[in-house]
């Protein structure tokens, strides 16, 4: 129901679409509708997708509504392995979890925040920022695919997270040039360039993640 839902809502978007295609309007605004259309058909097509992150075997499944798998991705975790409960212990966290803001490259042409070079930071309260508060955050260098980056930023610490005194900020899905298939992140979810984009217009900020230890 849901998802039917979901695919009606993208409906009526596109149809509203097609009246604007009619409408005198200059070549400039008529673009700029589209995109929107667009952007929002996108998310609510999305918006009822969900992700698993299966630790054990390194692998990222992303998910309808109805349960039926859309894609399955090789990802690499934390140095350490899972479980992480406080900054610079290089673990994956194990639990339950939403995307809060999504940024890359793309973003002119997939949405989210643009990662510029120089200019994109994931703050100590999980906020995108386009100036450095401190001394760690960037998002654009080669550990999150450099002129690829593509990063997904995750709720980490939840409130249960938070109620269990467990500290850290800044875990992501993301892109990278190495370390897929295996124990390799600072606790992050890697994935390869080309994959990390593909989940990217996969999914829609608020989107799950459910990470469990099998």
């Amino acid at each position: 129901m849901l998802l039917d839902s979901g695919i009606e809502y993208v409906g009526i978007h596109y149809r509203a679409a097609e009246h604007i295609a009619t409408l005198p309007i200059s070549e400039e605004a008529l673009k700029e509708a589209w995109k929107e259309v667009s952007r929002l058909a996108t998310f609510y097509a999305n918006a009822k997708n969900y992700i698993v992150i299966h630790a054990v075997r390194h692998t990222l499944e992303v998910y309808h509504a109805d349960a039926s798998l859309i894609k399955a991705y090789s990802v690499g975790l934390g140095k350490n392995g899972v479980r992480k409960t406080a900054n610079g212990d290089c673990k994956t966290p194990i639990g339950t979890y939403q995307i809060l803001w999504k940024a890359s490259r793309y973003a002119e042409t997939d949405g989210g925040f643009l990662i510029a070079e120089g200019a994109s930071y994931c703050g100590k309260d999980n906020a995108f920022l386009l100036k450095s508060e401190h001394d760690k955050g960037a998002i654009w260098g080669s550990d999150y695919g450099g002129d690829q980056a593509v990063f997904l930023c995750l709720d980490y610490p939840n409130l249960q997270d938070q109620s269990n005194g467990f500290t850290d900020y800044g875990i992501a899905i993301h892109a990278s040039q190495t370390g897929i298939g295996e124990d390799s992140s600072r606790g992050c979810i890697r994935m390869t360039p080309a994959d990390a984009r593909d989940l990217y217009n996969k999914v829609a900020e608020g989107t799950a993640v459910f990470i469990q230890n099998d």
